[in-house]
Parts: structure tokens; C-alpha cells; sequence
């Protein structure tokens, strides 16, 4: 049997390995999250010394920012917590705002971007719950936005947060197994006169 003339053209051992490699390994398949067109944000939230994690968002309420333009103008990269809220002064005030028309209401899920940030994302949430309080974003992308809070909603059946019900697109579901944490947004159409005064921005922790 003639030897193997392994000097001539067309033979490359280096080239060989890698095609035998390509063969052995699976094809290419995107992630879930690359996968969801349902996702509208992709970035991080902080609160100092109690959580910091990656996250995404999606749209569960309100007016869909998509119409107006890309939601990267209305939600900053990254989100921090810089202070809280009473949670019924909040309510009182989110709700007043069903008789604005100069005000749309932008409300979007939190959700942690990777099963390795749910405990960050469980830490924020169960905080805000046990301290009865709403958080208030403190950054900001868009010169209209009024103000951003946080708003843990409990697992269970119904307890949908007030402001929601006035909502004529509410995608909370009526029973979840899990908290959510909602981001609401006021979104100012144009320069309003002072009829309604605001909540104060809670203290920091």
C-alpha cells in the first residue's frame, strides 16, 4: 500500500482538527432571552447595601413607550434606588393622575436577568415589602419623566396595586407564584400648570 503523501498540497492537520471540531459540536442556538421579543429593557438595578443585579424588563401596563420611540430614551442603562416612598402617599398620588391628560403612565416588569440575580432580586423585593414602602429611582434619561418608583407586588391572588386598576392595559397576572417588581413611570406630555401637588420623595434608608 503506498505511504500517505502528507507534504503536498491539500493537506493541513491544523485545518483537519478544527473541521473534525465544527462536526462534533452542536449547532448554534440563540438564548431564551435573545429569543423574547417581549423584552423591552436590558440593564441593571442597585439599591446601596441591599441589592445590585442585572436585569430586563417588559411591558405590563400602561402606555407602551414603543410608540413614542426607542425605550432606551425613557429607562437609563442602569437603574439606583435613591430613596423610598409611603406606599399609600405613593397611591394616592399615582392614582390622582387618572384625571391628567397631560400624563402618560408607563409601567414595566422587573425581572432578574439570570436565575444567579433572583436572591438580589428577592433581597430588593422582600425589602420594600416588609418596609411597607416604594422605592424612587433617583436617575433619569428622559427630561419629561417625573418621577420612577418601584412597586413590590406580593405572589398570590388579585392585590393588583391600585393605580394599576385604573389602567385600561393591565397585564398583571391575576395569580402569580412569584413577587414581581414593578418600574412606574409618569411620563409629562407637556409643561402642566401647578394644580396637584406631589408626595415628597422618601428619606434614604
Amino acid at each position: 500500500m503506498p505511504a500517505l503523501n502528507t507534504n503536498g498540497p491539500g493537506f493541513d492537520p491544523d485545518v483537519d482538527r478544527m473541521l473534525e471540531d465544527d462536526n462534533e459540536s452542536p449547532p448554534y442556538s440563540p438564548t431564551e432571552e435573545a429569543q423574547d421579543p417581549d423584552v423591552v429593557w436590558r440593564g441593571s438595578l442597585a439599591m446601596s447595601s441591599i441589592a445590585d443585579f442585572p436585569a430586563n424588563a417588559k411591558h405590563v401596563g400602561g402606555a407602551n413607550f414603543a410608540s413614542f420611540g426607542p425605550w432606551s430614551r425613557l429607562i437609563p442603562k442602569r437603574m439606583t434606588v435613591a430613596g423610598r416612598i409611603p406606599q399609600q402617599s405613593a397611591i394616592e398620588y399615582l392614582c390622582s393622575l387618572r384625571y391628567s391628560n397631560l400624563t402618560d403612565i408607563v409601567v414595566v416588569s422587573i425581572t432578574p436577568a439570570s436565575a444567579g440575580s433572583r436572591p438580589e432580586f428577592s433581597k430588593l423585593v422582600d425589602y420594600f415589602i416588609s418596609k411597607n414602602r416604594y422605592g424612587v429611582v433617583g436617575n433619569k434619561v428622559a427630561g419629561n419623566v417625573r418621577d420612577t418608583y418601584l412597586v413590590p407586588v406580593p405572589a398570590g391572588e388579585d392585590g393588583h396595586p391600585e393605580f394599576m386598576l385604573n389602567l385600561v392595559d393591565n397585564y398583571i397576572p391575576k395569580s402569580r407564584a412569584e413577587p414581581m417588581l414593578l418600574a412606574q413611570q409618569q411620563q409629562q406630555q407637556q409643561q402642566q400648570p401647578p394644580a396637584a401637588s406631589r408626595p415628597g420623595r422618601g428619606a434614604t434608608r
